[in-house]
């Protein structure tokens, strides 16, 4: 005979009167008790991966055949809640050892567990973004001095270089770690923009870096052509290096007088090493700031152009 929906409902009321209510209190007050066992027996990395790996999936997998469907999130969200949620305090407490260590790994395993419990990341984010700045002040010590700047033969090129290589280091940690979640992609831009901008003269040095670039007399052209053809580098990755920089400058309008500055020079004196290189860099800080920002830069770059046309 067939079951009336009244009738179903009944069922489901006393099989929730009955048996659900009572595994879920008695499943929080097992794993609640459990979880702070297996805190104290097993280290920070032992205790993530065994909740995340096989802890979570075993329980709900195992219950899976035997639970009406409708009690499985809430089974979830007493595993999370007994598991993650009720230890947040101390599984964020000390990440210092898998972030120098660069555990990517561990980082993920942490980082999926904790993104079960709406909010829980946050902590991670904040005590990310105090390694990134901590890290990058450290990277950037020699250049942080004006007096020892000075003495660095070079240090436009050590500024971009050694920031490209920071943050490509730390960009590596907010893919593979942590998914490019947007809190993390900003925790990263946060701490990358307090790095940047504890360098004295930041914006002359990136300056100077593309006049180096650009100029065919410049340290870094003559570098490049002097490359064997197997270790070309593009110089479109170059470019996008420099912007990459300058979208973390606080003086931009100091980049700006600059940057027009030393564009005029290679202009005027015929000293670019390539019009295209010229316009692609253009283009590059046009898309990063808008037009409004590169009109006047644009405007020397077509005068130049149109005069060199008419004398044709």
């Amino acid at each position: 005979a067939s079951v009336s929906g009244h009738d179903r409902a009944q069922q489901l009321l006393f099989y929730r009167s009955v048996f659900e209510t009572p595994l879920l209190e008695r499943t929080s007050r097992y794993f609640q008790h459990e979880s702070v066992v297996m805190l104290q027996r097993l280290s920070f990395q032992e205790y993530v991966q065994f909740v995340e790996e096989t802890l979570l999936p075993a329980e709900l997998s195992q219950l899976h055949c035997f639970l009406h469907p409708s009690t499985l999130p809430k089974l979830r969200r007493i595993l999370e809640k007994a598991l993650v949620e009720d230890h947040l305090q101390t599984l964020c407490s000390d990440l210092q050892p898998i972030f120098h260590a660069f555990d990517i790994e561990n980082m993920a395993r942490l980082y999926r567990l904790l993104s079960r419990v709406p909010g829980a990341t946050k902590p991670i984010q904040d005590k990310f973004r105090a390694f990134v700045e901590t890290s990058g002040m450290q990277s950037m010590t020699v250049l942080r001095s004006e007096e020892a700047s000075k003495s660095t033969e070079r240090p436009e090129k050590v500024f971009v270089e050694d920031f490209g290589r920071f943050f490509d280091k730390f960009n590596a940690v907010v893919e593979k770690g942590f998914s490019y979640e947007s809190g993390f992609q900003v925790a990263l831009d946060q701490g990358c923009s307090r790095v940047v901008n504890s360098v004295p003269n930041a914006s002359n040095l990136l300056v100077a870096y593309c006049h180096s670039l650009l100029d065919i007399n410049g340290p870094l052209r003559r570098e490049l052509e002097s490359l064997p053809a197997k270790d070309t580098v593009c110089h479109e990755a170059l470019f996008e290096k420099c912007t990459r920089l300058f979208r973390y400058l606080d003086d931009k309008e100091q980049f700006q007088r600059t940057y027009a500055s030393r564009l005029a020079k290679r202009l005027i004196f015929s000293s670019s090493a390539t019009i295209d290189d010229e316009a692609a860099m253009l283009g590059y800080l046009r898309d990063t700031c808008g037009i409004e920002y590169t009109s006047r830069l644009q405007r020397m770059f077509s005068d130049i152009q149109t005069s060199a046309d008419e004398s044709e």
